[in-house]
């Protein structure tokens, strides 16, 4: 990744966690923020793991905040280093709607749709441009009351 680009996704993801931070004090201290609709219900999430190119093997790193508006919708902010193998590199930034289902008073369905922004380099060639991002899974309702 190039240093202009990591230090402005830097300063975003720590902008955007420290908002998240300071909505997690005012749920602990029982006061909501009126300017954050999500302030009751943000999250932060770091992810890591091992890429597998042709090549070589890289770290792959993940770091993303979200929060919900309601407990069926929310949005999600992230940043995805896929890793480097000898002559590959990749990373994306993308910005993902969620839905939730309840399923009981403790577990929910949830799904992700987005729009992802990336760029690789492989031995010289570049590909950059934007492509759908989705997901699907389940988890508890903590964050969502």
């Amino acid at each position: 990744m190039y240093p202009s680009i990591r230090k402005f996704t830097s300063v975003i993801l720590t902008g955007t966690a420290l908002l998240i931070g300071q909505a997690a004090h005012a749920q602990a201290a029982n006061t909501a923020s009126d300017w954050w609709p999500a302030s009751d219900r943000g999250y932060i999430g770091l992810n890591a793991g091992r890429s597998d190119f042709e090549r070589g093997h890289g770290d792959a790193y993940s770091l993303y905040v979200g929060g919900m508006w309601s407990p069926q919708f929310g949005l999600e902010l992230g940043g995805t280093d896929f890793g480097r193998g000898q002559t590959a590199k990749a990373y994306g930034f993308y910005a993902s709607g969620i839905g939730r289902m309840p399923l009981n008073d403790t577990f929910a369905l949830f799904g992700k749709l987005g729009l992802m922004y990336s760029r690789s380099d492989t031995g010289g060639a570049r590909d950059t441009g934007f492509g759908e991002t989705y997901g699907l899974g389940a988890g508890e309702l903590r964050i969502c009351r």
